[in-house]
């Protein structure tokens, strides 16, 4: 399996590729995807997005165990020159 990222921003004009955005509560077959994968890393805006700790907190309800948040967000992703798809 691979890691999967969840973009919680709310209107995002760019994510990390791959990345999954969630703004309410995930379908089944997301939160299927979730619940097995080996890792899944959360981010919102920048460090202090409250929306993206409580979408992590939200999903480890859910049963998605091995769940993370990405501490600089988005802002922290772009400006090390990560990689982003439109």
């Amino acid at each position: 399996g691979q890691v999967v990222f969840v973009d919680v921003r709310a209107q995002p004009k760019e994510l990390i590729p791959g990345a999954i955005h969630i703004t309410g509560a995930p379908a089944p077959d997301i939160l299927k995807r979730l619940q097995d994968s080996p890792h899944v890393i959360c981010y919102g805006e920048d460090e202090n997005d409250e929306d993206a700790a409580e979408r992590v907190a939200q999903l480890q309800q859910l049963g998605v165990t091995r769940i993370f948040l990405l501490a600089e967000g988005w802002r922290g992703w772009k400006s090390a020159g990560y990689p982003t798809t439109p």
